[in-house]
């Protein structure tokens, strides 16, 4: 079909499949909310929890991950802010040396973010101050780490952070999110999304151009951030954004500033 005259926007995504929970179903927890590792309630009424499933992934890349991330958050409460954050720090050292015990030193902890409320019940001068502290757990995945013994760590992970856990059992309120899948240097990546993505287009526009109009690409958007989409703990899918023209030869040259 000639083509002459005519500009057609490039934006290619590849799908890929993998075993795995939904990544939408991995929301933060609330403070109020029960650890994510207290299991399944017993009443659901369709398919057991445990049940295989499929999805697709909009991805164009689909790759082994580096690191596993739990994020957690913890609340102390104090007669005052200074006191609050004291417990905190006493927390936080007491949870990161469980971790390292149990993941044999390959897990951390990192902080991210600390805010602080009052309890508007009792009076400014009586009230409770409490203190939240966000973080992870980070789980680093070397190469040669492989399923089980992956499975293993995550079991003790999951054992710490569990109701009843030393973390639970503390005077600190700990809320713990469900295990996600990461790349720490996505950007690695980038030289081979970029290739299949060229792939694509040129092949689309082999497809759609004719021998009078053969196409090109043009009015290419400058270079999107990569972005991750868990598929599961074993995989990570990576989409790069492309967005570009294809116009016929001869448009494109006229068109180009000289």
């Amino acid at each position: 079909m000639p083509m002459s005259g005519r500009v057609i926007g490039v934006s290619l995504a590849m799908f890929a499949w993998g075993c795995g929970a939904d990544p939408g179903m991995h929301a933060s927890s609330a403070l109020s909310a029960p650890s994510s590792y207290s299991g399944a309630s017993a009443s659901a009424p369709s398919s057991p929890p445990f049940a295989p499933s499929r999805h697709a992934s909009k991805a164009e890349l689909v790759v082994r991950p580096d690191v596993i991330e739990i994020t957690f958050a913890l609340r102390a409460r104090s007669a005052d802010a200074k006191g609050a954050v004291a417990a905190l720090e006493a927390a936080v050292l007491e949870l990161s040396r469980h971790v390292a015990a149990a993941t044999n030193n390959l897990a951390t902890t990192k902080m991210c973010a600390m805010r602080f409320e009052h309890d508007h019940s009792k009076s400014a001068e009586s009230g409770e101050r409490s203190a939240i502290a966000e973080g992870a757990i980070e789980l680093a995945l070397a190469p040669d780490v492989g399923y089980w013994q992956k499975g293993r760590m995550l079991a003790a992970l999951a054992e710490l952070t569990s109701p009843g856990a030393p973390a639970a059992k503390s005077a600190v309120d700990a809320t713990f999110g469900a295990p996600l899948a990461h790349v720490k240097n996505v950007e690695r990546y980038r030289a081979e999304l970029t290739e299949r993505w060229l792939r694509r287009a040129r092949s689309f526009a082999q497809a759609a151009e004719s021998a009078a109009a053969p196409l090109t690409l043009v009015d290419c958007a400058p270079p999107a951030d990569i972005v991750e989409e868990p598929v599961s703990l074993e995989e990570v899918g990576l989409v790069l954004a492309v967005t570009c023209k294809l116009d016929t030869v001869r448009s494109a040259a006229l068109s180009a500033p000289r």
